[in-house]
């Protein structure tokens, strides 16, 4: 029988924050921070098997594998309530596709960035870390990402995000961010990775550029979906491909510890 994580919340609290049962969480779990648009991989998971209290999610089998999907809304207040339930079930990957705003100057609207880390501006991590651990992506989801990418065709920039909980401070630290190369700037990165880390999971993320940080045009208009709706639904894919590798790769493991075990 799958267990449960032993963490800060009880059974009935993760029922009561996610709307399901915790064991019935897959081992995969896909969270898109792109609004309150629906996720393209809604359209390969069953509906009838929904959940969710404050934002909807699904679970289903995609080409063999159990993920749930799970579209989350931007709202920054809601990483907690949404990442420590979610990390205190069977889940042991975590993936997320968001969008953010370019602080690279050579970066294109629609560009595909992979954060191998975020500078945590946020308030939440320092809660559960101590401010000398950063928040880093697992190497090995990282790795799947990026070699899903170029697999089919498409290069991604890769760098260190900034996660911040202000819209209206990014002025007065842009010009920081950018001597220290920093690359995109969202706002949740940071917590994934973060939460991901304390609670011994694995995590990556998969960014499209929305707009840019400018001190010219700021605050900015922000942006038009429809102009990056196809990148989305391209990350989906890219997502959804890293998952099915990644579920192989831990079968061959665990294949591997069986037959050592058995000699």
């Amino acid at each position: 029988m799958r267990k449960l994580v032993e963490g800060i919340i009880s059974t009935a609290g993760i029922r009561r924050a996610l709307g399901v049962d915790p064991l019935d969480f897959p081992k995969f779990a896909i969270i898109y921070y792109i609004g309150k648009r629906i996720p393209p991989l809604f359209g390969f998971v069953d509906s009838s098997n929904s959940f969710g209290t404050f934002f909807e999610g699904r679970i289903g089998n995609v080409n063999g594998v159990r993920i749930a999907v799970i579209g989350n809304t931007r709202l920054t207040g809601y990483h907690e309530n949404l990442l420590v339930p979610l990390l205190n079930t069977p889940v042991e990957y975590v993936l997320t596709i968001g969008l953010g705003g370019a602080i690279a100057s050579n970066f294109e609207i629609g560009d595909l960035v992979i954060p191998s880390a975020s500078v945590r501006g946020d308030g939440l991590t320092y809660y559960y870390l101590s401010e000398k651990i950063p928040a880093v992506g697992s190497l090995e989801v990282l790795a799947k990402i990026y070699n899903t990418c170029i697999e089919k065709g498409i290069v991604p920039h890769t760098g260190v995000f900034y996660t911040t909980e202000s819209k209206y401070k990014e002025l007065e630290m842009f010009s920081k961010l950018k001597q220290d190369g920093l690359i995109m700037i969202e706002k949740e990165v940071a917590p994934i990775y973060g939460l991901a880390h304390a609670f011994r999971k694995k995590a990556g993320a998969l960014h499209i550029v929305s707009d840019r940080v400018s001190m010219n045009d700021f605050p900015s208009e922000g942006f038009s979906y429809e102009s990056i709706e196809e990148r989305v639904n391209i990350a989906s894919e890219i997502i959804l491909s890293t998952v099915c590798d990644l579920d192989k790769q831990r079968e061959q493991k665990q294949k591997k510890k069986k037959k050592i075990t058995i000699n």
